[in-house]
């Protein structure tokens, strides 16, 4: 049995219905945490709401570009905006992570590096990603001129 990756009834259509359930579930928990962090005014809110932001900067462009899989073009000048937005987005959760974990947490910096090294890696892998992707649309591009 073959197992298909793009398209419908795909890998790409299960794993993004599966993204929006757990941004659903984020953002349920999100409604029921952020009443209490208003309640208790000693909490300080940006390190209980960096957790948050960083799911969201994962989850929701990741849904846009799993979307983007079930279209029978995979190639698009959408989808590389997707892939930018999906940099863009992890840079920004991964610097207030950075920022969180050594001013509010008190880690040193080689420590706080070492916890946002994973979307370090995922970043520079989303990178490649978006050069691949500007060389298929050039690629197709070019094959639909000839035709």
């Amino acid at each position: 049995m073959k197992i298909k990756m793009f398209g419908k009834k795909s890998v790409s259509a299960v794993l993004f219905w599966f993204v929006l359930l757990c941004i659903a579930f984020v953002l349920i928990s999100a409604f029921y945490f952020i009443p209490k962090l208003i309640q208790y005014k000693n909490w300080p809110v940006l390190p209980n709401l960096t957790p948050l932001i960083s799911y969201l900067a994962l989850l929701i462009p990741l849904a846009f570009i799993l979307f983007n899989f079930q279209k029978k073009v995979l190639f698009t000048k959408q989808i590389i905006t997707y892939l930018y937005a999906f940099v863009i987005c992890n840079v920004v959760a991964t610097a207030l992570n950075f920022y969180v974990t050594h001013s509010y947490l008190k880690m040193q910096y080689l420590e706080a590096f070492s916890l946002s090294f994973p979307n370090i890696l995922l970043i520079v892998f989303a990178l490649f990603l978006v050069s691949i992707f500007k060389q298929g649309f050039q690629v197709q591009q070019e094959n639909e001129l000839t035709i």
